[in-house]
């Protein structure tokens, strides 16, 4: 019969054994907790510090070159940690998405490039697989593998991805091909944001392109009635300046003489193009 050991009447080598054995459970029950806590920590912080970046890029506007930088500097230096010494952690992939749009954003290109297709290599399941898709291919885009940034962009304009998404792509593919004066082949891209796709801004710029490719083209009915559709949805100072000027020299074009004075001269009534006057 197996003999068991009264606490109370345990020898004293036994007692410092029991001692010993408790002591080093709790050391490794608080070294796990201790690492779980830096681990989270040092993941919230890189969120933190991404989360930042993005509210102040996005709040800057397109325009507005290197806002957030900083804060997507630390968000990088948090989840490069996450990502090297926690590879088993659940938010790998969360960390994989933060260190690519980071460098994208910092311009470190072909690293955005090689995180973006970690994940959609190694997490096809990840709930970030359609934004790694967009961004690989702004990232080819940005590193100017043209071939391969379409190929990609038409990808993610064919498939099933939300409306935003699909915005970009078309306008990423419109922009190229009006680069390359193809001027019919850019429009099926710049008329599905216009239509259906893109946000107010999206939409604008969208008119904008569709008009300067009649232009481009020597189609200068067809230009006139884009600027004219462009003039309709709010166009900031200098897109006015460029609407109005273009739909002038349109209307020259096609003997509609009155009509581009007119043109003209709403800038030259408007204070803000006084400093244009005399070459208007």
């Amino acid at each position: 019969m197996r003999t068991i050991t009264d606490p109370m009447t345990a020898t004293k080598p036994q007692a410092r054994l029991r001692r010993t054995a408790l002591i080093g459970i709790a050391l490794i029950a608080g070294m796990l907790l201790f690492g779980g806590c830096v681990y989270f920590n040092t993941f919230y912080n890189a969120k933190k510090a991404f989360s930042s970046a993005e509210k102040s890029r996005k709040n800057a506007g397109v325009r507005a070159r290197g806002a957030g930088s900083a804060d997507y500097k630390k968000a990088i230096e948090k989840a490069l940690k996450v990502v090297e010494n926690y590879p088993k952690s659940k938010y790998y992939d969360d960390a994989l998405f933060v260190l690519g749009v980071s460098y994208f954003y910092t311009e470190q290109f072909p690293r955005a490039d090689r995180r973006f297709t970690e994940i959609l290599t190694n997490y096809p399941e990840s709930k970030y697989i359609h934004e790694c898709q967009l961004y690989l291919a702004k990232s080819k885009l940005a590193q100017k593998e043209y071939v391969e940034a379409m190929q990609q962009f038409e990808t993610v304009f064919t498939g099933k991805y939300d409306r935003d998404i699909k915005a970009e792509a078309a306008l990423a593919i419109g922009k190229h091909r009006f680069s390359e004066k193809d001027y019919a082949g850019c429009r099926q891209y710049f008329q599905a944001v216009r239509d259906s796709l893109g946000n107010d801004e999206q939409k604008k710029s969208a008119q904008l392109f569709l008009a300067d490719s009649y232009y481009e083209a020597l189609a200068y009915r067809g230009g006139l009635s884009g600027y004219l559709q462009a003039l309709e949805m709010k166009p900031d100072k200098d897109e006015k300046y460029h609407i109005l000027v273009k739909a002038a020299q349109c209307a020259y074009r096609i003997q509609k003489i009155p009509d581009g004075i007119d043109y003209l001269n709403q800038l030259l009534a408007d204070q803000l193009y006084f400093d244009s006057s005399g070459v208007l």
